[in-house]
């Protein structure tokens, strides 16, 4: 039987981002202010993006305890696997449509940046720094769901009876010199 850990590591991977809110100036708005005010918002977003990685590095190692749990309970390998397809589905979804918010995102960034510049305005400096900090929060999000899709992989390959065949690898290094091997063969 699996207890909560399963469902907080799909809980948090399926959490609502951060929020980066696209940065505009507000009418009459100085451009000293909206630098203030989105940096403000940066700080934050930051902020909570590294509090969430840091929670996902606990969620994990509860996860992984959890898992372990099931395999001395006995449950069936097919069960686990099933479970565990399921959840990587849920959270592969929700990777590609943070994505497509993501490429969204970046484009409303540059065409702003495009027009300053086109117009010789002398925010296009700030509206780019702002938006590659702001790309950088959203990749880093993007990143750490990408890092649990392959946390929860990685379990299912160990409950999974129909492995690919092959060696497998405890050392990075052995992997490594395995895959250059099998490269230039």
């Amino acid at each position: 039987m699996l207890d909560t850990a399963l469902i907080d590591a799909l809980s948090h991977a399926l959490k609502p981002r951060p929020a980066v809110v696209r940065p505009s100036n507000e009418i009459g708005e100085s451009l000293v202010d909206f630098q203030k005010r989105t940096e403000a918002q940066l700080v934050d977003a930051e902020a909570a993006v590294t509090a969430w990685i840091n929670h996902g590095e606990i969620v994990k190692a509860e996860a992984s305890a959890s898992f372990q749990r099931a395999i001395d309970n006995g449950l069936s390998p097919d069960s686990m696997v099933a479970i565990l397809d399921a959840i990587i589905a849920q959270i592969e979804d929700a990777c590609r449509d943070n994505g497509a918010d993501f490429d969204s995102l970046e484009q409303s960034f540059r065409r702003q940046i495009k027009t300053a510049r086109r117009l010789k305005l002398p925010d296009a400096g700030v509206i780019e720094r702002i938006a590659d900090r702001a790309m950088a929060i959203q990749q880093r999000e993007l990143e750490e769901r990408g890092d649990m899709v392959l946390f929860l992989k990685a379990w299912r390959s160990e409950f999974s009876t129909g492995g690919r065949g092959g060696p497998s690898f405890d050392d990075p290094d052995a992997l490594d010199r395995y895959l250059r091997e099998a490269a230039s063969a």
